[in-house]
């Protein structure tokens, strides 16, 4: 399989994004889903964090280490030649008030 650079899928992502039409993006949490949806004649995908959590034996709720996600997103990514953008891994929120100050 001929991989296009990143480059290449980037601009093939904007012009997605672009239209005209609407622009679906299945998600994937593995090698083996991110094949299927490419075979199957999307133009790009998505990958799904709690997705890919469960496939790796975690329970979603970013109980996942940010490494073990990312390396398991760079395969899904290396193994299709359509675009395949990361969902944005959120970092834990530092612990705060659990209800809105009140003021008076």
């Amino acid at each position: 399989m001929e991989s296009a650079t990143l480059r290449e899928k980037t601009d093939a992502f904007r012009r997605l994004h672009a239209g005209p039409g609407i622009f679906v993006l299945p998600n994937v949490w593995d090698v083996v889903t991110a094949r299927l949806v490419e075979a199957a004649g999307f133009p790009a995908l998505a990958t799904t964090s709690a997705g890919v959590a469960w496939a790796l034996g975690y329970p979603d709720g970013e109980r996942i280490s940010r490494d073990e996600m990312l390396a398991a997103v760079g395969r899904i990514a290396r193994s299709v030649r359509v675009p395949a953008p990361p969902r944005r891994l959120r970092r834990r929120r530092p612990a705060g008030p659990s209800r809105p100050a009140r003021s008076g």
